[in-house]
This record gives structure tokens, sequence and C-alpha cells, in this order.
């Protein structure tokens, strides 16, 4: 019988780690990937056949498939046929598209997730209009160029004001 919590061991959660950051860049919810892949890996582990590979490979083969879901998923999620229509200028429906963004569309929400939708939601309440609304277009889907045109601002000036503000936001936690 496999000895699932021998096999899972930190080496491989690192392995696992990695091939999510090959598969998908390094981001905010890369450990968030990697424990719901090592979810995946438990709930699955009859699945595993020793003479197609180690169980190392095996692992990371599921943590950078599971990425790529995930990836795919918050790309469609600004498709026309899913977008939702919330009223904008409502605090409250903003704080929901930040726990989209958090928690998942499949609704899975944790404790620790819906907390840092908060706590991000009231830290971008925080910063200047011009921020506020460029992070909140992004927020929206729109790319980096999309949403400096909303405020004005020319690409440069977007990057520039984006790392400053990721900065701010930093240094708020």
């Amino acid at each position: 019988m496999l000895n699932i919590n021998a096999m899972l061991t930190g080496s491989v959660l690192k392995a696992m780690e990695r091939a999510v950051v090959r598969a998908v860049g390094k981001s905010m919810w890369t450990m968030d990937i990697v424990q719901d892949a090592a979810e995946r890996v438990v709930l699955h582990a009859a699945e595993f056949d020793e003479s197609k590979g180690s169980f190392e490979s095996w692992a990371m083969k599921i943590a950078s498939n599971h990425a790529r879901n995930v990836r795919r998923l918050h790309a469609n999620r600004n498709h026309e046929s899913s977008r939702k229509t919330t009223d904008k200028s409502n605090n409250t429906s903003k704080r929901e598209d930040y726990a989209d963004i958090l928690v998942g569309s499949d609704g899975r929400a944790t404790t620790e997730r819906a907390l840092d939708a908060r706590w991000l939601a009231d830290a971008v309440a925080t910063l200047a209009d011009d921020d506020r609304k460029f992070i909140e277009a992004l927020a929206d889907g729109m790319n980096m160029g999309e949403a400096a045109a909303v405020v004005g601002w020319s690409n440069a000036t977007a990057t520039r004001r984006y790392r400053l503000i990721v900065e701010q936001l930093s240094s708020l936690k």
C-alpha cells in the first residue's frame, strides 16, 4: 500500500512549486495552487503507477496541469458570456470582485482567502483616485495599456505607477 504521507515530502512540494512557476509564472497564488495540487495528489494517490515514473514527477505533472487549468479559468472569466453585471460604483460589489479573484469561481472559499480579499479591497480603497481606478480597471480584466487609457496615463507611466502602487500596498501588510 502506498504511504502518501511519507512520499509527499517537503522536497516534493518544492518540486511541485517549481512546476507551477514554470507552467504559469510566479504569482501571489502560487502556494495556493500548490496546496490545491497536493490535495489532488492525496485524493488520487491510488491512481499513481510506479511503472510509469517517479512519485515526484507524477506530483509535478498534477501541479503543472492544475496551474494551467487555474490560469485558463481566470482567463475565461472575462469572456463576454461569463461577465457579471455589478454596479462598480458600489464598494460592496468591488469587494466581491476581489473575492472572486482570490477565492476562485469554483466557490471554494477559505477563511484566509476571504480575509485577503477583504484586506485587498480595503487597501485599494486607500489609494489615490487615479491609482484606484487603474487597479480596478486591471481587476476588471483590462490589460495594462487599456487600464492606463482609463486614467489618461502613457504605458510607461502606467508601468511606473503600477510598481509604486504594489510597493504602497505591500507596505500596508
